[in-house]
């Protein structure tokens, strides 16, 4: 009985600063706030119709959670304001936002369990998970993360072995303060994952204040969506940002044809000087 009273203790243990690393590096305290500006943009690339809206996030809630057996984080979102342009014919995305959205901390993760940026790892109806299963599906891991920490070059997280390699929404931390679009003095890291054919999706995540920026393109016909960090207030203390607006770089030659060279960018940030040397660039670093 006393050597399973310790395994309980080693284990509580072992999950309590798994938690305390996570909160380490992403500051989900009460009263915290994030305030971004979204886009949301198709058709011409060089002149696209759009959508843009800014939002504010604060955390409301932070509490344990027995069921799901970890901790659950509540955030409040508020609209601030919202454009379109005349031709923008997608669903008003600002519409949408829900007042509240979840996350849940289990171990050193984070599952976005739903809201706007959810992805598989979402509880709600028609989704797959179930609020009365999903503790035992985290023990199997079928469950995919958004976030892992503490975060190193080369780490990925969201592999499911029922799934075999299938990459979508299996992320992978490829640099580090390795382009202009963190906060300045800020470790900021890139995170890059495929979210369905053609689409893929870039975070910028700074330690001790969170995500600053996110980019979703389809690499075809074209659509994006983007977020840049406006303004945090953690702890009390508020910091604005006027971030370089994040580049991401070309997944293939195509990227390179016509206008659409200008658009993309290398993994520093430099601009390319022809479509040419975009070309070479996206040939070079296919993955072999």
């Amino acid at each position: 009985m006393k050597f399973c009273v310790l395994l309980l203790l080693i284990a509580d243990c072992a999950t309590a600063n798994a938690q305390d690393t996570v909160l380490s590096w992403y500051p989900l305290a009460v009263g915290n706030t994030w305030t971004w500006e979204n886009e949301s943009l198709d058709g011409d690339r060089a002149h696209p119709s759009f959508e843009r809206w800014t939002m504010e996030q604060t955390v409301v809630s932070v509490a344990p959670d027995a069921e799901l057996g970890g901790t659950l984080v509540t955030m409040r979102h508020r609209v601030l304001s919202d454009v379109t342009s005349p031709d923008f014919i997608q669903v008003d995305a600002a519409r949408r936002v829900q007042p509240e959205s979840h996350l849940l901390i289990f171990r050193n993760c984070i599952y976005l369990l739903d809201g706007g940026d959810v992805g598989s790892a979402k509880i709600g109806r028609g989704s797959g998970h179930t609020r009365a299963t999903y503790h035992d599906e985290l023990l199997r891991g079928t469950v995919q993360p958004d976030l892992c920490f503490p975060l190193s070059v080369g780490m990925t997280w969201g592999r499911i072995p029922s799934r075999g390699l299938d990459p979508d929404f299996v992320w992978r931390v490829v640099s580090v303060n390795a382009d202009p679009y963190g906060p300045p003095g800020a470790t900021t890291f890139l995170m890059t994952t495929r979210a369905g054919s053609g689409t893929i999706v870039n975070r910028w995540f700074s330690k001790g204040l969170g995500l600053v920026q996110d980019n979703g393109e389809h690499h075809g016909t074209y659509g994006e969506g983007r977020g840049r960090l406006l303004s945090a207030t953690i702890g009390g203390k508020t910091q604005t940002y006027d971030l370089t607006p994040a580049r991401t770089v070309p997944i293939s030659e195509f990227d390179c044809e016509g206008i659409k060279w200008q658009h993309f960018a290398r993994a520093d940030g430099a601009s390319f000087a022809s479509p040419t040397a975009c070309a070479a660039y996206a040939k070079e670093s296919k993955p072999r």
